[in-house]
């Protein structure tokens, strides 16, 4: 799992994304336009493959450690997972 604290590098993560098949690149056309999901700050209710909306300088931190601790909770059941957190 990754979370992007530092919202105004959505960017990046756009790029990354679109390369990976999220959504096609013609799409990065549309960042920041009106009614686009590419916002300038990532957005779980607008891209499902965003799992937490981000934007607050340090915000992103305190939902990747809720998402650590998941993740330990998982690794009882077998379905542990990795998280990353990007924060400025």
């Amino acid at each position: 799992r990754f979370v992007l604290s530092k919202g105004h590098g959505v960017p990046a993560l756009y790029a990354v994304l679109a390369h990976c098949g999220y959504f096609s690149e013609e799409e990065l056309k549309n960042f920041r336009v009106l009614g686009s999901p590419l916002q300038g700050h990532p957005a779980n209710r607008l891209l499902s493959c965003i799992e937490a909306s981000t934007g607050s300088l340090g915000q992103g931190l305190s939902v990747a450690l809720g998402m650590a601790l998941s993740a330990r909770l998982a690794q009882a059941h077998n379905k542990p997972w990795n998280v990353y957190v990007m924060f400025g």
